[in-house]
């Protein structure tokens, strides 16, 4: 029981600086959202530009989206058809 105790106690003082120090680093909403629009405004600019250096800067390899079609399109399906070598992933059927 005393070593429950103990554990149970030193997890707890461990947790409580982390606590503390993630509530003062906490993110402002306001700069957030901000931040977010920003950066989705650079990429729809991007993509109307046929700006394919920007997506292999800025995305992540992982990146996914789904197009019009709702197929998944990776980032290198991204730059291929910004390169002129494949179709473009977001063209529906007509």
């Amino acid at each position: 029981m005393k070593h429950t105790f103990k554990t149970f106690s030193l997890a707890f003082l461990s947790f409580c600086p982390v606590l503390l120090l993630g509530c003062s680093t906490a993110i402002d909403p306001v700069a957030a959202e901000k931040e977010v629009r920003q950066q989705t405004d650079q990429m729809v600019e991007a993509w109307r530009l046929n700006d394919q250096d920007w997506f292999e800067r800025n995305a992540a390899n992982e990146y996914l989206i789904t197009a019009q079609s709702l197929e998944v399109v990776n980032k290198e399906q991204i730059i291929e058809y910004m390169s002129g070598a494949e179709e473009d992933p977001d063209a529906g059927e007509e």
